[in-house]
């Protein structure tokens, strides 16, 4: 006799609201559970046990037409990419909860936020500001023995080395830290260490607005440059110190548990092929090409017109203006970025052709120096660069960002030394009506430079019109 088998008596029938009510949360699309993700985010939680978010099942988004011919560096980037968006979804939404459960400072108030902000504006006044106090130093070296046998090419690469470090380096560094978040306390006092015992190494042998008074006409005229690195290193131990110890991240360090993340993901630096940045990193390196030999040799220019005194107050009203001047352009330039460019190159090419050709008095170099130092930032212009080439990424736009800066290093050395070469030391003491004092042809550098800096600003807007085509045909193919 066959054997009967007994079935199970059937489901009973769901509807698909209930079905939906019962669901969990995290099973369903991300379009469809991020307010509950965001409620769920808000209670007691740690950060660091919350689910990761669901991303859309293959099976809800159609797939492209070309999806076959998609390669696997493209899908790995998507991968990272939609990681990277989650972490970031994650950290916004858990605010109030740290790593280990407990409660954070408030966002942008309090305590801890105005002393970070203090400290950071201690570190900046005076390792920005020491370094673009160098043009007064210069001029004393200059006057005085052992360095006045010395050619000015020799004594202006002390300066233009430290700038090209201070602009290359960062990029190293954040990649390091990014990898080893631990050691970034213990780096801070290295640093401080290492700065001090380096000033301490010479003086055997709004900072830029302060420091030309205070290092020039108080310590080097008083003390000599040997005591001047001495009492200069002094300082800066105390201050570096105050800084360090009042810079505490909001969200507290952890070492990793895991392995660490890589240096530089996969295909990090794509974005050199971006036509936006290949036209902004040619046009920052034109225009710092004028910008360093200005800010360097100016003083050395005033000083021969007048007395030492005066070229710190030139220095001092240059740094001064240049700090404006970042501000202005930085708001130009998310108004519209290529104009920006433009109107800043061309704007530089005038005043060194006219302003600083024809400067016979010290009131005329004033002016020069307050309107070139004002209208040269380009600085200011690579923030909404960086945002056009690789979106609101903000890991690739530090990347961009730090690709610029390295340019603008390598054109603080070579700038100045193509001028010492142009610099006609037998007309050093030659009262011409136009480039008087040897600057001849540095001017027509200068003015030249600023000029080739101005076509990346028509370059950058075909630039950013060809990415706009790009990615339309992009979306049209898929």
């Amino acid at each position: 006799m066959a054997e009967e088998i007994e079935l199970a008596p059937p489901r009973p029938a769901v509807s698909r609201q209930d079905s939906a009510q019962h669901k969990n949360p995290f099973r369903t699309p991300s379009t469809a559970s991020l307010a509950d993700f965001e409620t769920f985010s808000r209670s007691s939680t740690p950060v660091a046990q919350l689910p990761d978010l669901p991303s859309t099942p293959p099976s809800a988004e159609p797939l492209p037409k070309n999806a076959g011919s998609r390669s696997e560096d493209e899908a790995e980037a998507d991968l990272e990419t939609e990681e990277a968006g989650q972490k970031m979804r994650r950290m916004s939404m858990g605010d109030e909860v740290g790593v280990d459960g407990g409660s954070l400072p408030p966002i942008d108030k309090g305590k801890g936020a105005w002393s970070f902000c203090f400290a950071a504006f201690i570190l900046e006044t005076f390792i920005w500001g020491f370094s673009y106090t160098f043009p007064s130093i210069l001029v004393y070296l200059e006057a005085h023995d052992p360095w006045q046998s010395e050619s000015i090419a020799a004594l202006s690469a002390i300066g233009t080395v430290q700038l090209a470090v201070m602009f290359i380096t960062p990029c190293a560094i954040i990649s390091l830290f990014r990898r080893y978040p631990d050691w970034v306390r213990t780096a801070l006092w290295i640093s401080v260490a290492v700065n001090c015992l380096a000033m301490l190494a010479a003086s055997t042998g709004v900072g830029g607005l302060i420091f030309p008074f205070f290092i020039s006409s108080l310590l080097l005229d008083n003390l000599g440059f040997a005591n001047m690195c001495r009492v200069w290193a002094a300082v800066t131990f105390v201050v570096y110190a105050v800084a360090v110890y009042l810079i505490k991240p909001r969200v507290p360090l952890r070492k990793p548990r895991g392995p660490r993340s890589p240096f530089f993901i996969k295909n990090d630096f794509r974005f050199l092929k971006n036509p936006v940045v290949i036209v902004m990193t040619l046009t920052s390196f034109t225009s710092s090409l004028a910008y360093f030999p200005c800010s360097l040799y100016l003083p050395t220019f005033t000083s021969t017109l007048a007395s030492p005194v005066s070229a710190n107050i030139v220095v001092a009203v240059f740094n001064l203006a240049a700090s404006c001047g970042s501000a202005v352009i930085g708001y130009a330039a998310d108004l519209s970025t290529p104009i920006t460019v433009m109107a800043s190159g061309l704007a530089g090419s005038l005043l060194a052709l006219t302003a600083w050709g024809f400067a016979n008095s010290l009131g005329a170099v004033f002016a020069f120096a307050v309107l070139f130092g004002f209208a040269t930032q380009i600085c200011s212009t690579w923030g909404p660069a960086a945002t056009d080439a690789v979106g609101a990424n903000p890991h690739l736009a530090t990347l961009v960002f730090c690709t610029f800066g390295i340019v603008r290093g390598i054109a603080s050395i070579v700038g100045p030394y193509i001028s010492t070469t142009l610099f006609e030391t037998h007309a050093a003491q030659e009262h011409a009506a136009w480039g008087r004092f040897g600057f001849r042809k540095v001017i027509i550098f200068v003015g030249a430079m600023s000029a080739l800096s101005a076509t990346g600003g028509v370059a950058l807007h075909y630039a950013r019109k060809y990415n706009a085509r790009t990615k339309v045909n992009e979306s049209s193919r898929r």
